[in-house]
């Protein structure tokens, strides 16, 4: 299973797949992420190791060697890891143009192990903290527009997707926020699904899981 697992005050944090944990970047910028990764690199992890990496949603915007996606990319592929990648940065005014230009960049990305999970974006019922939108349900629309286009534009052969963990929260139901992304949560296109857990709040996180299979039913990567 994929389930991104977070320690309070904790600078790298762990995502797990399978039966093996690995880390989470936790940072979002690609020059720390390569420090990190030269750090894990060092420790002779085993193959397989799971790599959570942040990719900018504004990425899209720079192509090619050096870019920050290539470089991140050149680092990822220098270790035999198991890849997921959380597109960061997803705000109230994100465009249809710019998540169609950051999966084109995906695309052009060749990867030397195996096939990477993206997930786009993270906990976005949470709109107090993830994109401040001050209602839940217009939270919900924005995210039905973006994650289809998402999807369409994103080359299936190279990836995998799974929509944004989406946690239980008492002040902001994920039910609400996932009926109004309906449409975005039912694709066929989407082929994972992925959870959050915190320390000390781990049922939550399993609560929003079930909410979220219930409306999308079994994926084959998890």
């Amino acid at each position: 299973a994929i389930l991104f697992a977070f320690a309070a005050l904790a600078p790298l944090k762990v995502s797990a797949a399978g039966n093996i944990l690995g880390t989470h970047l936790a940072f979002f910028d690609p020059g720390n992420q390569v420090r990190v990764l030269d750090f894990i690199q060092s420790l002779n992890p085993p193959a397989g190791y799971p790599i959570t990496a942040m990719v900018g949603v504004d990425w899209g915007n720079e192509n090619g060697k050096g870019s920050p996606l290539q470089t991140l990319a050149d680092k990822l592929n220098a270790g035999n890891y198991a890849i997921n990648l959380r597109i960061t940065g997803i705000t109230e005014n994100t465009t249809t143009d710019q998540v169609i230009r950051i999966a084109q960049s995906l695309n052009a990305i060749t990867w030397a192990n195996g096939k990477p999970i993206v997930v786009f974006g993270n906990e976005l019922n949470n709109i107090d903290v993830e994109w401040r939108f001050t209602d839940l349900t217009a939270a919900g629309r924005k995210y039905n527009d973006l994650l289809p286009t998402f999807a369409g534009a994103l080359d299936h052969s190279i990836y995998d997707l799974a929509p944004a963990p989406i946690p239980y929260h008492g002040k902001y139901d994920p039910t609400v926020f996932m009926n109004a992304a309906s449409t975005a949560f039912t694709t066929p296109l989407l082929t994972a699904l992925a959870a959050n857990l915190y320390e000390g709040n781990g049922p939550l996180g399993l609560r929003g899981w079930t909410v979220m299979r219930d409306m999308m039913g079994e994926k084959p990567r998890k």
